[in-house]
């Protein structure tokens, strides 16, 4: 009662309470308890006690009547006034009076540092715990893991966590849980499943000591970002065992996770259950977690459970609201649905859902990809006379991307005039996106001249995406040498290599070329090993970011064809394939990648003229790499005319022994020349965009952050 009224502040009702004990027969310790329970409400009432709490603990210690807690109490209260000092006087005065710190004293003392973030005096404490009687506790390490955060030094994560070894009591549920949530805070996934499957052993089905909703989520928030399905499931498992009851935002964590790994109809289905089960009393079901289960059906093109879903959670009450329908409106686009998209304007107007500029940029965006450049223009100058929503970035970028799919070079140069008239400021993606359109469009210049332009007066720096649109762009136009002057820079500015992909792009345009010299050169870069006119990493440290699998397998097959060619003394020699030799013993760790000489040339009887054999390798934009499209027809061979490579008597093509692919320097003479080579150049499916920019990978719950920009 005592310690009630000082916690309330009620000094007279505490004094009125230590008065009824003492009139009480009470022992000579409960007398002891008493005396320091109304020193702790002295404490806690603070001004309005004045200094009696002072005067209490003086006459307590001349009468020899002071214990560690009375000391302990008095301790707390200096550290919490600031005053250490006194703090380090009163620790000196508990010795002289023959007692020793207990686990409160070092706790209290802890808990001081650990506010200060003075690291050097926490460890100076936990070296005192350790010769101490008592040892390392459980409620100080407790303590240090609340401190942990991703902020903090790995060399402290790893001494605090050592510290569960040097426990001088066994662990309790209360410890595992604060290390449970700091590896989880700190994103350290072994630890963190460690800890959990430590957890279900405790038998305490209390969810007070197992941790709360809240602990579970952070746990489940974890694994799907590291896309761990089992820990995913055995988290959630472990938290209803434990009798936790999951929270709206638990809940959203798990089927956030299960939709991160693919399994959206086990996030549809867990939803499911806990509707039937709350039958929509207190239920933990809201918009939020609806919208991210029909994110996950956008995702994998399942729109007709998209729509499903939406009839579902109305029907319980849960209203749709913007994102819900945007997330929609994301899914027709994805799915080639756009016939759809009235209907879903048509609900939202019945719902009183206002569209914002997420839904128009959706619905750009859908129309530009499904090849309707007229809808998405249309409706972009609709809205740009409205003037009720302001067109961004995002918008701009929409349409640029829609012109270079068609190829409308024109269109979209005057669409990004009006942006930057506009004051909107490009970004690298956008940056992108034109040097690929100009690139495409043989206006080379231009695209080296936008990107000076921009670097001048918006301050861009180059990211590796757009170098890497830059190289595919000389590649293109056949300009190899400034394609490696480029990278070069990139190399030069990054200070460091640029990732698989750029060099990928890069070996395989220059195989498209036939400088193969080149593509050895820039394979051996990608493999950490010294190349001829290439710059290396700043610092010269060693960096290997390899090349794809079947790039290097085509690199070896090219090389080994070129080898078997008459013309192969002017195009390789001998330090070239010793060059690319150590490129496949570093990159090819199972040794099946070998170069084989062997001829190449198109069919026919030995022919090895080119001109004849149309199957060229063209350009894929998207992923970057360079496809093989077009089946052309060979030279004349004893048996008449033949398809590529498929005489009798003719040579073999270079890559496989039914196709003739034979190397020859693309013009725009030749575009048009056998079965399909004359359709890929322009087609829709060469402008499609892979990586973090591709349409996939499209999120409208996040638009409004960097990342959905593209690249940047």
């Amino acid at each position: 009662k005592i310690r009630a009224c000082g916690k309330a502040k009620d000094l007279p009702g505490a004094l009125v309470a230590v008065e009824e004990a003492l009139a009480a027969n009470i022992t000579a310790r409960q007398h002891q308890e008493v005396q320091n329970a109304l020193l702790h409400a002295l404490v806690q009432c603070g001004d309005a006690a004045g200094d009696t709490a002072s005067e209490l603990f003086t006459q307590l210690k001349s009468e020899k009547r002071a214990d560690v807690v009375t000391f302990n109490i008095m301790l707390r209260s200096l550290l919490n006034q600031g005053k250490r000092d006194e703090a380090q006087v009163l620790l000196r005065d508990m010795a002289e009076h023959g007692l020793s710190a207990n686990k409160v004293t070092i706790s209290e003392l802890l808990n001081d540092r650990v506010k200060a973030d003075d690291c050097e005096g926490i460890w100076r404490i936990i070296d005192w715990m350790s010769n101490a009687d008592f040892g390392i506790t459980n409620a100080a390490v407790s303590i240090l893991m609340k401190r942990l955060s991703p902020s903090n030094q790995e060399e402290d994560f790893d001494r605090t966590f050592g510290l569960l070894e040097q426990l001088s009591e066994p662990m309790d549920e209360a410890l595992c849980v604060q290390a449970m949530e700091a590896a989880a805070r700190c994103g350290k996934t072994a630890e963190a499943s460690k800890l959990t499957d430590m957890l279900g052993s405790f038998k305490s089905k209390k969810a007070s000591t197992g941790g709360g909703a809240a602990t579970y989520g952070s746990m489940i928030k974890l694994h799907g970002q590291n896309r761990d399905l089992k820990q995913i499931r055995a988290t959630w498992a472990l938290m209803c065992d434990k009798g936790v009851t999951p929270s709206s935002v638990t809940l959203g964590c798990m089927v956030e996770a299960l939709v991160n790994c693919g399994a959206v109809d086990e996030a549809a289905d867990l939803v499911e259950k806990i509707s039937e089960e709350s039958q929509g009393a207190g239920s933990i079901l809201n918009t939020v977690i609806y919208s991210s289960i029909i994110k996950g059906f956008a995702q994998i093109k399942k729109p007709e459970k998209c729509f499903k879903l939406l009839e579902k959670m109305e029907a319980q009450g849960i209203p749709g609201n913007t994102i819900t329908y945007n997330t929609l409106l994301d899914a027709c686009a994805k799915c080639g649905l756009m016939a759809k998209v009235p209907q879903v304007f048509e609900n939202m107007r019945q719902r009183n859902i206002e569209p914002d500029r997420i839904t128009y940029s959706t619905l750009i965006k859908g129309y530009c990809v499904a090849g309707q450049l007229d809808c998405a223009f249309k409706l972009f100058d609709e809205l740009k006379a409205d003037g009720k929503l302001e067109l961004d970035e995002i918008v701009y970028n929409s349409l640029l991307d829609g012109c270079g799919r068609k190829a409308k070079p024109q269109k979209a140069l005057e669409y990004l005039q009006d942006m930057i008239d506009g004051g909107i400021q490009p970004s690298n993606y956008t940056l992108s996106i034109m040097v690929k359109l100009l690139g495409r469009a043989k206006k080379l210049q231009d695209a080296l001249k936008l990107v000076d332009d921009w670097k001048r007066d918006f301050g861009l720096q180059l990211n590796v995406q757009v170098f890497t649109c830059l190289m595919q762009a000389c590649i293109f136009n056949k300009q190899v040498q400034k394609a490696m002057s480029t990278y070069n820079e990139c190399v030069g500015q990054l200070g460091r290599l640029p990732d698989r992909k750029a060099h990928s792009v890069l070996v395989e345009g220059c195989m498209f070329t036939g400088s193969l010299k080149e593509a050895i050169q820039v394979a051996r870069c990608a493999h950490g090993l010294p190349a001829k006119d290439l710059v290396p990493p700043r610092h010269g440290r060693h960096e290997t970011v390899g090349l794809d699998h079947k790039t290097l397998v085509d690199l070896a097959s090219k090389v080994g064809t070129a080898m078997a060619s008459d013309w192969s003394s002017k195009k390789l020699d001998a330090q070239d394939v010793e060059d690319l030799k150590e490129v496949l013993a570093v990159g090819d760790a199972s040794g099946k990648i070998v170069i084989r000489s062997r001829p190449g040339g198109g069919g026919g009887k030995g022919s090895s003229n080119n001109d004849d054999a149309a199957d060229h390798e063209n350009w894929q934009d998207d992923g970057g790499s360079w496809g093989h499209k077009g089946s052309g027809k060979g030279g004349k061979g004893d048996k008449g005319k033949s398809k590529g490579g498929e005489g009798k008597k003719g040579s073999r093509g270079g890559d496989d022994s039914k196709g003739s692919k034979g190397w020859t320097d693309w013009s725009d003479e030749r575009r048009g020349k056998g079965g399909d080579d004359g359709k890929g150049w322009n087609r829709d499916e060469w402008w499609g965009w892979s990586g973090d920019s591709g349409w996939d990978n499209w999120d409208s719950r996040t638009w409004s952050s960097n990342d959905r920009r593209g690249y940047d």
